[in-house]
């Protein structure tokens, strides 16, 4: 999925969607770190491409949170 599909998908979502959906990230970005350590790890990419989607998502639950400011 391009970045620009998961931005419109993200900007859908509530401040607890966002939230839960950071902390699932956490939780697979934990399992891909474990898997790489022990050397299961097939695409190395996906330690990036998983970084790189909680930080979307934690920065649209930021926004969300914040009141608009003009």
């Amino acid at each position: 999925m391009t970045s620009k599909k998961i931005n419109k998908e993200l900007k859908k979502k509530s401040a607890t969607e966002l939230g839960s959906e950071a902390e699932r990230l956490k939780k697979e970005l934990f399992d891909i770190k474990f898997k790489h350590a022990t050397r299961q790890l097939a695409n190395l990419m996906s330690i990036r491409k998983t970084r790189r989607d909680l930080a979307r998502a934690l920065t649209f639950k930021t926004q969300a949170e914040r009141p608009a400011q003009k």
